[in-house]
């Protein structure tokens, strides 16, 4: 009879406790070379205006390739648009939860040489909203006041 009580007991109180979803993707999901296909700027009279990550002319980030690297903290992004100054910048990259429910990304630019040192000290960061085997969706605010997030989405092209 102890036994049968203990086993209830033992039931109700794993029936009884929360379950913690962790919304945590894996670094493996982020790993491979995906394609920049889109920026939803606030607005498009802007778009020019608003420097995203350092990169003043926007057509230099879309349709950018971001290789991240399967050692999960190296990658390389390479900005193939007309008009770009530096077309390969190597990152140091990172994902974690800040503990309010979101999933960020964080990366910094690595040194190029001495005269680059100015920009490896800075770090960008945006929010994942998405990410799954075929698509990556992040978003990150605007420099400029009152204007609405920087949606960048992602095509995966190899694993």
């Amino acid at each position: 009879m102890k036994i049968y009580i203990y086993g209830l007991l033992l039931i109700f109180t794993f029936a009884c406790t929360t379950t913690k979803v962790i919304h945590n993707p894996s670094k493996n999901n982020i790993t491979g070379s995906w394609k920049l296909t889109n920026i939803d700027q606030p607005s498009e009279d802007t778009a020019d205006e608003i420097p995203l990550f350092d990169v003043a002319i926007m057509s230099c980030l879309k349709g950018s390739i971001w290789n991240f690297n399967s050692d999960k903290t190296s990658g390389l992004i390479t900005m193939n648009g007309t008009g770009c100054l530096i077309s390969n910048r190597q990152i140091h990259w990172l994902i974690y939860e800040p503990g309010d429910g979101t999933v960020n990304f964080q990366f910094k630019y690595k040194a190029i040489d001495q005269e680059d040192q100015s920009h490896s000290s800075k770090g960008y960061q945006t929010k994942i909203d998405k990410i799954d085997g075929a698509v990556m969706v992040m978003h990150t605010k605007s420099s400029k006041d009152n204007l609405s997030p920087t949606v960048l989405t992602f095509n995966k092209i190899t694993p």
